[in-house]
């Protein structure tokens, strides 16, 4: 049967994820056409209709796959959100660009501890997994959300372990040791790429400061802060820097005092250097150069 052709197509209002949606005849429509451009206009997911009760049926699911593969056969497809589905570009927005657009590229998402106890966090983790999105989501864990300790916020303090509920591949990482961190990103990027969707690690850190210049840090002690300074990363790069003979404890001193040289030699620099013109404030800003919402840019 010959496909009808469309130059370009406009969709809007399809509240996938109502009850309402009639996604069968909108997928068996798509099914019977090709087009060069299509724009989805507004409320493609409702996404407030979702928050109240969760529903996403397998023709729904069919839908946006749909939407992912005409992109990947050469439509051009332009999503805009609506007031239902604005949730969504703030949430996995450039992730699910990349599902769409097929670029093999990967999106990786830091948060600190203090984040995951937010609605969004797990909203996103949702859409993550229903979507398959290319998508590291890397939880920076040391201990304490500005000085709230994760135990005073969670009944378990294996945020890791917020992945189950979604059948996320998730694990701990131990933070402070560079190794582990490279291999664990690299199997989860890899992961990714291969269409196999997201991943949740936890990286278990430590800051050694407290959050501000106001922070007295009451909250814990000398003891532990000098406990985790022992196996700080650069030390132990350090100890298998020496270990493997890839450099002596000399050498090392000589990189470190010429690295303070390039940095006071910056610093003098920037001290002394005039204050740069107010119309260069936005170059290497924005790639667009005709970039709207600038009118108070001077000329």
């Amino acid at each position: 049967m010959k496909k009808t052709h469309y130059r370009t197509l406009w969709l809007s209002d399809i509240h996938l994820g109502n009850r309402d949606c009639k996604a069968e005849y909108l997928l068996s429509f798509l099914n019977s056409i090709t087009v060069d451009t299509l724009y989805l206009v507004g409320d493609i997911v409702d996404m407030w209709q979702m928050t109240k009760q969760f529903r996403w049926p397998k023709a729904h699911n069919q839908v946006m796959h749909k939407f992912m593969q005409m992109s990947q056969e050469g439509t051009r497809v332009v999503y805009l959100p609506g007031n239902h589905d604005e949730p969504i570009q703030s949430y996995s927005g450039m992730a699910f660009g990349d599902k769409y657009y097929n670029r093999g590229a990967v999106t990786l998402c830091f948060m600190g501890d203090g984040a995951v106890r937010q609605g969004s966090f797990h909203e996103t983790l949702n859409l993550a997994m229903l979507w398959s999105l290319p998508v590291v989501f890397i939880v920076e864990n040391n201990g304490y959300a500005m000085g709230t300790s994760v135990k005073r916020t969670s009944n378990h303090t294996d945020i890791w372990k917020l992945g189950l509920g979604y059948e996320m591949p998730c694990g701990p990482v131990d933070g402070m040791n560079p190794v582990k961190v490279a291999e664990a990103l690299d199997e989860a990027i890899d992961r990714a790429r291969s269409d196999k969707g997201p991943t949740l690690l936890e990286m278990k850190t430590y800051r050694y400061r407290g959050h501000s210049m106001s922070d007295a840090q009451k909250y814990r002690t000398k003891e532990e802060v000098q406990e985790y300074r022992k196996i700080d990363p650069i030390t132990q790069v350090k100890e298998i820097i020496i270990q493997n003979n890839y450099a002596s404890a000399n050498e090392i001193l000589e990189i470190d005092a010429s690295v303070k040289q390039k940095v006071n030699e910056c610093e003098k620099f920037a001290d002394e250097s005039p204050y740069p013109d107010k119309n260069i404030m936005y170059d290497s800003v924005y790639e667009q150069q005709d970039y709207p919402f600038l009118k108070h840019k001077p000329e």
